[in-house]
Order: structure tokens, then sequence, then C-alpha cells
């Protein structure tokens, strides 16, 4: 089994399950991020903070060091997903295959060397396997390994938050909502726990569909 740990729990700016409008943002974004270990690989999913606050933000939840991270995996091509990314010049940098060429373009353009990402169409590591989510962005992927909870799921914004997984619904700016609603319906087979983009995990069996399951 793979082991993992949150480092952050992250937010939506406004969310309109609670009540909120979509117009304006209301808090700071943030997206979740978290640490994968297998086999010897120390994999951290989604940096998402800057400079020295991500070094301190690794430190005080795993006491890990940069270079200890040998894999950076980035779910998607939205900046707040791979702000830290150059905090770890000597990891390899990953996506899904789809969202490669998106993804080198906006990591060139926050002025570090998009070339250095490598799209992965399989596995990352031996226990832990990339998965297209599309609908977000039309390349979003995650990760898919197997713990203690059972089939866990590294969604990205895929799943904004539970209550985004629960109405079968993508964020109001993905890409796609269609296609946003298949893939949380393939998720709800194929997933026993989800850590979403914005949320704390949770268990996908307690969590009812509020809408009617999209085939």
């Amino acid at each position: 089994m793979v082991s993992w740990k949150m480092l952050n729990i992250g937010q939506v700016s406004r969310n309109r399950y609670w009540g909120e409008a979509e117009e304006k943002p209301l808090r700071p974004g943030i997206c979740s991020s978290t640490v994968l270990w297998d086999s010897g690989h120390v994999i951290l999913v989604d940096p998402p903070r800057e400079g020295e606050e991500m070094i301190r933000l690794l430190d005080s939840h795993t006491g890990l060091k940069a270079e200890q991270v040998d894999t950076v995996f980035v779910t998607h091509g939205h900046t707040d997903h791979f702000e830290g990314l150059g905090m770890f010049p000597h990891a390899r940098w990953c996506c899904g295959i789809k969202e490669q060429d998106r993804l080198r373009a906006l990591i060139n353009d926050v002025g570090l060397d998009g070339m250095r990402l490598q799209g992965v169409e399989k596995r990352i590591s031996p226990q832990i396997e990339v998965v297209g989510l599309p609908g977000h962005t039309v390349g979003s992927a995650g990760l898919l390994f197997d713990t203690d909870l059972g089939h866990m799921l590294i969604a990205g914004d895929a799943v904004m938050t539970q209550e985004h997984y629960a109405h079968q619904k993508g964020y109001f700016k993905s890409e796609n909502q269609e296609a946003s609603a298949k893939t949380i319906h393939w998720i709800s087979e194929h997933a026993d726990a989800v850590i979403p983009g914005h949320d704390n995990y949770f268990l996908t069996f307690a969590v009812k569909f509020i809408k009617k399951e999209i085939k």
C-alpha cells in the first residue's frame, strides 16, 4: 500500500453550495496538496505555496526537506496548483500526458523551464496509477492508489469539494460541465476515498449523490 499525508487542506474562493454568489471571490482560493510514499519514491502532488513558505509547509507536516522529494505531480494547468514547483529543482516534474503542452507553456510563463515537465500516461511509480479526469480541463489527471481506506484518488479540481461531488458538478470555471459530471460518476465507481482539489478528503460511500446519476 501507498502511504499518504495531506500537506494542505484547500478551500474555494466561493462555493455555490454554501449559498455564495460566484461573481466575485470571498476568500483566497488554495489547493489541497498531498505527499505520497511508494517503493522509495517521495511524491508531492500540487505544491500550493510559493518560495520558503512551501519549504516550511513541507517540513512542518512531514519533516521532509525539498531535496528528498523526487517527483512533483501537477494535476492540471492552473497556476494555484503549481505555485511551489520552482522550490523542487532536483525533482522530476510530471502531469497527465494530455495536459503536458498546456502546463509546459504555463510553467514557462512563470519563469521556469516548462520543458522539464514530463507527461505520464500510466504509472508515476510502481503502485500509483495516473488516470485521466477530463472536465475541469481537457487534460486534468489524478493519481489512484491503494491505502488502508481502499482505493484512494487524488482528484485535483475534477472534484472541487465534497459538495461538488455530491451534486455531480464541476466548478463554475470548469471547461466542460458534461465531462465533469461523467468523470465524477466514474470516480464514484472506482474510488473509495477522494482527495478533492480544494477540500479535505472524504469517503465516497458516505456521500450520496443529490441528483440522478449520469450514465
